[in-house]
């Protein structure tokens, strides 16, 4: 078995790639990995909801896998997303992952019919139980499993399952995410799902942010990063106002092609979203590109 990188640290998302014919564009996901294993990010995140985990076919899926672990080349933790609304596939794609070299893959609960603790429960027992060493970081998305949440209380069956590595919080509650990270941040390593989040997070223990914009402006996101580690408030409370303002113009209705034009702003390869879902707004995707451009320059400064 290859051992398997640590999920800790600046995983930006990356986008799917496609061409004008809506064919993957492999070589443009090979070189926005090579781009991120360079730019000094800790690893990077495939096939989450904004990268579109729901829009390749099996065969495009494995051979995105085997392009951005072949792209990575050791020098970066690479983590898919296998979420999918059965465990038969989730479970396909994970242990496809776990063979291909995959460090990590992100799963979120079945999302098609609403599920109850009991389903969700079994879904990551079983994925659990039928990988060898693959590491799981659990997705808390309500969005997008109907409403489900892992709570705290929930979390201490999930915490009996030895591949559970990782959490990406994406429930935007206050109350929820302090609870998680009194009950979990000295157990696995918890990443909250955007910069947004990030401030609030590191003071309470986050080892690892999943990035909404690190394929476009990693130094700044490193650079935020870093001060949150070393509790330099003065230098990460700025940066906080700007990612979140930019992160506050992403809905549940634009967010893959946010980060489609997020990497396309940084000059970078994605394409629009999958038919039948459009590009994002000019007039936003300018507005876009001016926070991003705020967000280099801070990057930039010593």
């Amino acid at each position: 078995m290859t051992p398997r990188k640590a999920l800790e640290g600046v995983f930006p998302l990356v986008p799917f790639a496609i061409k004008e014919d809506e064919s993957p564009d492999y070589d443009g996901l090979a070189e926005n990995v090579d781009f991120l294993a360079r730019s000094g990010a800790h690893g990077l995140v495939a096939f989450g909801c904004m990268g579109e985990f729901y829009a390749p076919s099996d065969q495009e899926f494995e051979k995105c896998v085997e392009v951005a672990v072949q792209a990575a080349a050791g020098r970066i933790a690479v983590v898919v997303g296998t979420t999918w609304q059965n465990t038969h596939e989730c479970l396909r794609r994970t242990l496809f992952c776990e063979k291909a070299g995959v460090d990590g893959v992100m799963i979120a609960a079945p999302y098609t019919i609403n599920p109850t603790r009991e389903v969700v429960l079994n879904h990551f027992r079983a994925v659990n139980q039928a990988v060898s060493e693959i590491q799981i970081m659990v997705y808390n998305y309500p969005p997008l499993a109907r409403g489900f949440n892992c709570t705290p209380e929930f979390w201490d069956y999930l915490l009996e399952l030895e591949h559970v590595k990782a959490l990406k919080e994406s429930n935007g509650d206050s109350w929820h995410r302090t609870r998680i990270h009194t009950k979990l941040a000295e157990r696995i390593n918890i990443f909250p799902g955007g910069e947004p989040w990030m401030f609030s997070d590191f003071l309470m223990g986050a080892k690892g942010v999943v990035s909404l914009f690190g394929i476009t402006v990693p130094d700044a996101v490193l650079k935020f990063y870093e001060a949150l580690r070393r509790r330099d408030i003065s230098s990460a409370l700025p940066m906080a106002r700007t990612f979140t303002e930019l992160g506050n113009l992403i809905t549940l209705e634009n967010e893959v092609a946010a980060l489609k034009a997020t990497a396309e702003i940084g000059g970078h390869k994605a394409g629009r979203p999958r038919s039948p879902y459009p590009a994002l707004d000019p007039q936003l995707r300018a507005v876009f590109a001016d926070y991003l451009k705020q967000l280099s320059e801070m990057g930039a400064r010593q």
